[in-house]
Formats: C-alpha cells, structure tokens, sequence
C-alpha cells in the first residue's frame, strides 16, 4: 500500500515520495520514513484539495497497520477526494 500511495504522491506532485518526509541522506529510507514528518501535497501543488492529502497519508504511513487495508478502499477514497 506504500508504494501504491508513493506512486500517487509523485504522479500528482512530480516530487519523489522520499521528499514526503524530508529525506535525509543521513538516514536510511526506511528510517527516514518512520522519523519525519510528513509534507502534504498542497504544499506542492495548491490546486489539490486536503482531502488528497489525507488519503495519501493514510496510504504512506510508517504503520502498515494504520494504511488502507486494499487498494480498491484506496483508489475509492483517492477518487472521491481529487
């Protein structure tokens, strides 16, 4: 579901889904991921409604647990909020 919600975040934003947590080189991905705060999309591109943002987070969040549990709940919640 990670990389689903990546894929998403870099196709709306051109930015690469690392910089959604302020990469630091410092650290590995995954570390990186766990460690930052999250960048929402708006901050990329202003047009985009928060509603995107909150879908996407869910979809990136360092829990597995806590992300959408399929990617047909994922790709309902992504169209109902662009």
């Amino acid at each position: 579901m990670y990389r689903l919600g990546a894929v998403s975040y870099h196709a709306l934003t051109a930015a690469r889904p690392a910089e959604a947590y302020q990469f630091d080189p410092d650290y590995d991905l995954e570390r990186t991921i766990i460690d930052r705060q999250y960048t929402p999309v708006t901050r990329h591109d202003s047009s985009l409604r928060p509603a995107v943002d909150a879908v996407l987070k869910q979809a990136m969040e360092p829990n597995p647990d806590a992300r959408y549990d399929s990617t047909d709940l994922f790709r309902k919640s992504l169209n109902g909020s662009l």
